[in-house]
Parts: C-alpha cells; sequence; structure tokens
C-alpha cells in the first residue's frame, strides 16, 4: 500500500532541489574566482531575493500560508536591510574591450570617503559565453588621497578613460601612482 505524494508537495520537492544546486553551484562558482556578470545593481541583492521568493513559493505549495503570513514582516525587514547593505557598498562596474573585441576585461570600483578618499579597483575577465566573470587574483589595485579638497573621480584615479592596450591580453592604465599593469587569462 505505497501511497503517492500530493502533486504540489512533489513540486515544492523539485523547487527546493533546484534552490539547492544553484545555490552549490554559486558557491562553487565563486570560491573558484567566477561570478555572475552584473546585470542589475546590486548583483548580490538578487542572490538575497530570488533565495527568499522561491522559499515562499515552496512555503505555499506546502501550504504553510500563516507561516509566510507570520514571515512576512520580518522578511520585508531583512530583504530591505540587504537592500540597503548592498547599495550603501555602491560599486560600480566598467567593461573595456581589447582592440580586436575578443577580451572584456571588467573594473568593478568604488570609493571611500571619510576625510580622505579611498580607491578599490578589482579586474575580472569576462568568460563562459559572457555571463560569468573570472576575477584576476593579485591585481587589484587601491589607492587613497588625504587631501579631500583634491577629490578625484575613479576614472581619474586609475586613468579608466584611457587604458593602453598592449595586445589582446595585457594592457596599462596610467594611474595617479604611476603605471598598473594588467595580464589578463
Amino acid at each position: 500500500m505505497q501511497t503517492k505524494m500530493p502533486f504540489h508537495k512533489r513540486k515544492a520537492l523539485y523547487l527546493f532541489g533546484f534552490l539547492l544546486i544553484s545555490d552549490i553551484v554559486l558557491f562553487l562558482l565563486q570560491k573558484n574566482g567566477y561570478y555572475l556578470i552584473p546585470l542589475l545593481k546590486p548583483p548580490e541583492f538578487f542572490v538575497v531575493l530570488f533565495n527568499t521568493i522561491v522559499c515562499i513559493i515552496i512555503l505555499i505549495l506546502i501550504r504553510k500560508i500563516m507561516f509566510v503570513v507570520y514571515l512576512s514582516l520580518p522578511l520585508f525587514i531583512f530583504i530591505a536591510f540587504s537592500h540597503f547593505w548592498y547599495a550603501s557598498m555602491e560599486y560600480h562596474y566598467r567593461y573595456l574591450h581589447s582592440p580586436k573585441r575578443t577580451e572584456t576585461l571588467i573594473v568593478k570600483y568604488r570609493v571611500a570617503t571619510l576625510g580622505e578618499s579611498s580607491y578599490f579597483f578589482g579586474f575580472y575577465q569576462k568568460s563562459f559565453l559572457g555571463l560569468l566573470m573570472q576575477k584576476l587574483n593579485g591585481q587589484e589595485y587601491s589607492d587613497m588621497i588625504s587631501d579631500y579638497k583634491a577629490y578625484k573621480t575613479p576614472e581619474e584615479v586609475l586613468g579608466l578613460d584611457y587604458p593602453k592596450w598592449i595586445n589582446e591580453k595585457e594592457l596599462i592604465f596610467n594611474t595617479l601612482a604611476g603605471e598598473k599593469k594588467i595580464i589578463m587569462k
């Protein structure tokens, strides 16, 4: 006398499996230095939002409606806090194409200002059909300008507007501190 699992619970189980597999894949990609291309800002927030929405759908499918009602206010606060947190990081992205357009360098940067301005730059290479970006480890760049009157834009600090391409895999930025060479894989 074997009974079949109800259809809505089976769908919830499949959805939970999909959520688990997608989170494991994202975790393994990140551990290996790969990240999703930031189509929307802030990209990390949308992963949190996706997980939250899928969990709510799973709870609805297994007919735990009252649980969803009780969790709605804490979930709303959590999502609002997550959005505020990721938005306050204020990362910007710039895409630089090689001369023959065979490679794309993605520059992720932000500025932190508290009396002095600190600039942080990370470099990524577009990969896997343009869906992922691979971090170029050991090639980060940061700079600090102590004079608050001499504020520079991140583009001026790194020289983002005028990169000098040596070949399809190498380029040089003329930063305020000198030349910064980036070598892609």
